[in-house]
């Protein structure tokens, strides 16, 4: 088994994304678009995801959904008889078909602006998309790494506690889904409760309860993705809600064509600091015997080997071991003690490298 930091990696691109499109910008071509008409939150701007969802124009094919709307909003500083038509669509990467695992990038966004035209709703130029504001914008990051379920109990372990309503981790280990998620996506405490979502993206590709995504897998990617490829992918989404939301991170445009060109630097840091709202920094220490005993090796051997079985690297297990130990000549020796026993009866089995694997993914995750 390899240890992760060896896997391919890929890079945090856009998974999903909500597009609004001045009405003057384009051509509708199916008139049924024009009795499509979504609400909006005249506070925030937002839309009700249910309501759009629910009233717009759905085209559908082998497991791929686009939502086009038109929405109508009062200008700002304006009196309300003045408004704005805008066209509304929810555009997700499952328009690059085969491409779908690179997500959405300034590379193939040429791709996604054809799969859209071809859709004979709507017609409007390349440069009206670029150019549009975005919100709702998921990004994702895909990883390749074996015993998932370890990370799923490790960032169970270090999650925050809430007891506020859609808050805190919820964690699902069932053969059609495994993963675990924070927030809701619909949330509107989204500068303190972001969504972050980690979950098997093999299992939802293959035997998942969602049918279009199933469908999908079978049309676009059964033929042309190894199993390899799929099996052990991890998927981490998280969501940026909206203009302030972005501006939390010292993005000030909101166009596709900006947010396209994010860096992969900043979109990480942005990452770390949503993981950074639901995750503890470092592990809870784990208690492994009282001060006044003084355990035998096999006494130590078994709890080492138990925490590996649990997820924790040998490195944080010596560290939790040694934290209590003031004395610095015995803190040496302590170190070395459990350092030689790990070395000769532990280090490289598979617990151990599922713990290695879970630990570099946590520390990926909280930087």
């Amino acid at each position: 088994m390899s240890n992760i930091s060896e896997l391919p990696i890929d890079s945090i691109e856009i998974d999903s994304f909500k597009i609004r499109i001045p009405i003057s910008n384009i051509k509708i071509v199916d008139e049924s678009l024009r009795g499509k008409w979504v609400l909006v939150n005249e506070v925030s701007g937002d839309i009700d995801n249910k309501v759009f969802k629910e009233n717009s124009l759905s085209k559908n094919e082998n497991g791929i959904k686009i939502k086009y709307g038109i929405e109508r909003q009062n200008l700002t500083g304006i009196s309300s008889i003045a408004s704005e038509e805008f066209l509304i669509i929810l555009i997700n990467s499952k328009l690059l078909k085969g491409r779908y695992f690179e997500g959405i990038t300034k590379d193939n966004i040429d791709i996604v602006y054809r799969e859209l035209i071809n859709h004979k709703v709507v017609s409007f130029a390349f440069d009206d998309l670029l150019n549009s504001e975005i919100t709702d914008v998921d990004f994702k990051r895909d990883v390749i790494i074996k015993s998932f379920d370890n990370v799923v109990k490790t960032l169970f372990s270090i999650a925050k506690a809430s007891k506020k309503k859609d808050e805190g981790a919820k964690i699902y280990v069932q053969k059609s889904n495994m993963g675990i998620e924070f927030s809701d996506r619909a949330t509107q405490s989204y500068l303190s409760n972001p969504f972050l979502k980690v979950y098997h993206k093999g299992i939802h590709c293959k035997k998942s309860d969602d049918k279009d995504m199933r469908e999908f897998y079978t049309t676009y990617l059964f033929d042309s993705v190894e199993d390899s490829e799929i099996d052990n992918r991890v998927r981490t989404e998280y969501t940026v809600k909206n203009k302030k939301h972005f501006r939390q991170y010292n993005i000030l445009s909101t166009t596709l064509s900006n947010i396209l060109n994010l860096t992969q630097e900043k979109k990480l840091n942005i990452l770390r600091n949503i993981a950074g709202k639901h995750l503890l920094k470092k592990q809870v220490r784990v208690r492994m015997i009282k001060e006044d005993l003084t355990p035998s090796d096999k006494i130590i051997l078994g709890l080492l080997d138990m925490l590996l079985q649990n997820g924790i690297a040998f490195s944080r297990a010596l560290e939790s071991c040694i934290f209590s130990e003031s004395d610095r000549v015995k803190r040496s020796r302590l170190k070395s003690k459990l350092t030689n026993l790990y070395s000769k009866y532990l280090e490289n089995n598979d617990d151990d490298i599922k713990a290695k694997n879970t630990d570099f993914f946590v520390n990926w995750l909280l930087g």
